[in-house]
């Protein structure tokens, strides 16, 4: 085997996981005892393994620099507030708060309700992918 991610499990090949219901690291191994998880797991160390880990570790960093941004971003707008001042020059940084409408959008349901026929304006977008990583 190239690492050890790819060798066998203690027990797995001999069925002693199963046998005697389980060890306590089954779920670490990836063994699937019956009647429990149907998932089937990927190995620890892999390459599988590890892009799913980056993943989880920049998505937590992700939303810590979001809420970071966000927080930053109700300060600056208190700010300019405070001193009654769409934009400044703040450092190298031109900082602006401008007014944005409202978006507009339409009460399909009512719509529908009221005995509307939508679907010969009805179009279906391009299919994709959707990842989830719990």
């Amino acid at each position: 085997a190239k690492g050890v991610d790819r060798l066998d499990r203690e027990g797995k090949r001999d069925g002693q996981c199963k046998k005697y219901g389980g060890c306590a690291r089954a779920e670490q191994c990836g063994i699937e005892i019956e009647g429990e998880a149907t998932v089937s797991r990927g190995n620890r160390g892999s390459g599988l393994d590890a892009a799913v880990q980056a993943y989880v570790l920049a998505k937590a960093d992700e939303a810590e620099a979001k809420a970071r941004k966000d927080g930053a971003a109700e300060d600056i707008k208190k700010e300019l507030t405070a001193r009654n001042a769409s934009q400044l020059i703040v450092g190298n940084h031109k900082v602006e708060l401008t007014p944005v409408a409202g978006r507009r959008s339409y009460d399909w349901k009512q719509m529908e309700k009221a005995g509307i026929d939508l679907s010969p304006f009805m179009t279906t977008g391009k299919p994709s992918e959707r990842l989830t990583v719990k």
